[in-house]
């Protein structure tokens, strides 16, 4: 019987890798000539995996989770087909499949495959089997995507893997690691010039080295520093939407602010002229920079996470998220998993620019609400071994 169950956890597991696998292949290399073509068939094998491993393990569900999973399940599919956008859904089924997988296990696996990846995309852009995206910043600064579909994407991918590197390697991150990384960041500003992701980066890393884990802790202990970090996409939205309904160009504050965010406040000032806000979302209208270039049209985007998810997905949705985030930080700050706690900051602090907070493919932080669905105890039980090594140690 024994033998049975360790059998099955290893194909479940197995396959859930396979599928992450296929995922993250179909995410990066979205811009590569002789694979674009197979992207829609390898995102429905993706599909196929991931239900067929949440049937395995359903019969292993509470009643309680059940319900979270019909009700969650409900709200997300509901918001794809009106928005017509399929963004979330890999989000709703890795977390489905998640079930007594071990986070820092996935995360481990996740920037090594995404390291792997990088370098073979960047390989096949310097070969010419990548269409290429080239752009200027108004100061005339040429910016590279590197093979990937922005140069923003690029730098969103570096900051990922190494967020997810830190993420495992805490607290035994050396000084030379994280110099490494500081390095690298220059490295992406020089290729692409990805500002947010280089600064946050350097953020991070500084917190990380110069913040030890004892500071780390007596800042989470407080009681104001807990509220504020629970309550920091709630905040981060409220600060969003007040920008964007009361953008004036001719507010010298305002301009200013819209320009250091490259145009973004105005661009969310019209969207959500545009649409209303309502429970299931809109679909869209986006029209890409490299869209724009291509067919003349005027540039639609909407990059500020918390707006475009609650104009395209709904306040439903949004209300989703919230929660999400909230139990995230919760389950992190009962755990003293305070590097997580750090690391997805830096994503909440990300998303004002960046779509990046909600995709599954650049923020694999976000089935971490798996563990307080299933399995309330993992990241403690991590805490204490990596406590136990620590003390070893010393």
């Amino acid at each position: 019987m024994k033998f049975n169950n360790l059998k099955q956890k290893i194909n479940v597991e197995t396959l859930f890798y396979i599928a992450y696998t296929l995922f993250i292949l179909y995410s990066m290399f979205s811009n590569v000539k002789f694979l674009s073509d197979y992207r829609n068939i390898v995102i429905k094998i993706v599909y196929v995996m991931l239900i067929l491993i949440f049937i395995i393990q359903s019969k292993k569900y509470s009643i309680k989770s059940m319900i979270i999973v019909i009700v969650l399940s409900t709200i997300l599919i509901t918001s794809w087909i009106v928005s017509k956008s399929n963004t979330l859904i890999p989000l709703l089924l890795f977390i489905l499949a998640s079930k007594n997988m071990e986070f820092k296990k996935i995360v481990n696996y996740s920037w090594k495959l995404k390291t792997i990846f990088l370098f073979l995309i960047i390989g096949l852009y310097f070969l010419g089997f990548t269409d290429n995206y080239y752009m200027y910043r108004e100061d005339g600064t040429l910016r590279s995507s590197m093979g990937f579909s922005h140069p923003n994407a690029f730098g969103i991918y570096i900051l990922s893997i190494c967020c997810e590197y830190i993420y495992v390697r805490y607290p035994k991150l050396k000084f030379i690691e994280a110099l490494s990384i500081i390095g690298l960041s220059f490295l992406v500003s020089n290729f692409s010039d990805s500002r947010t992701s280089q600064i946050l980066l350097i953020i991070l890393v500084l917190m990380v080295m110069f913040l030890n884990k004892r500071k780390i802790e007596i800042i989470f202990a407080n009681r104001f520093i807990n509220k504020i970090v629970l309550s920091l996409f709630i905040i981060i939205t409220i600060v969003s939407l007040g920008f964007a309904y009361n953008y004036n160009p001719n507010n010298e504050f305002m301009y200013k602010v819209n320009k250091i965010v490259s145009g973004r406040i105005r661009l969310a000032n019209i969207f959500l002229d545009k649409y209303s806000v309502n429970l299931f979302g809109n679909d869209l209208e986006i029209v890409t920079t490299k869209q724009s270039k291509e067919t003349g049209e005027q540039t639609q985007v909407l990059d500020n996470a918390y707006i475009k998810i609650i104009l395209c997905y709904g306040v439903s949705t949004y209300l989703l998220f919230a929660l999400g985030v909230y139990c995230n930080f919760k389950k992190a700050i009962d755990s003293k998993d305070y590097i997580f706690c750090i690391i997805f900051i830096i994503y909440l602090l990300l998303g004002i620019t960046e779509n990046a907070l909600y995709y599954l493919y650049e923020n694999i932080f976000l089935i971490y609400i798996s563990i307080y669905l299933y399995n309330k105890n993992q990241i403690k039980e991590n805490f204490e071994k990596t406590k136990l090594n620590v003390l070893y140690k010393e």
